[in-house]
């Protein structure tokens, strides 16, 4: 068995690369690390985890009911949840009540 210490990447799909970097560097708190020299590939720092935005025709889901298979949650402090959830609607971010008792929240990928 491989022992795995961390996940290196993981890559989600926009259809507007400018405006998602935006958003997930000024309204979920990633860091831009670089953008590959042709500028469409940017890798963003989601908490020591490296996120990186990949550009795809829309509709990236075509069904709003499904998530197609892409789906990607953060996790912040129990006593920060409420608050992240109200910013983050606050910037238009569409989240359903789910009381999963975790401490984390998905951005729906639709929104891309």
């Amino acid at each position: 068995m491989v022992a795995i210490k961390a996940v290196a990447h993981f890559r989600i799909p926009v259809s507007d690369i400018p405006r998602n970097t935006r958003f997930y560097t000024e309204v979920v708190g990633c860091r831009h690390l670089s953008t590959v020299p042709r500028g469409d590939t940017p890798f963003l720092d989601a908490a020591g985890t490296c996120l990186i935005l990949v550009k795809r025709d829309p509709p990236i889901n075509p069904v709003l009911d499904d998530h197609g298979g892409v789906h990607h949650s953060f996790a912040v402090a129990n006593e920060e949840h409420k608050a992240a959830l109200d910013y983050l609607r606050a910037h238009g971010v569409e989240i359903p009540l789910r009381r999963t008792g975790k401490v984390a929240f998905s951005i729906p990928t639709v929104r891309c």
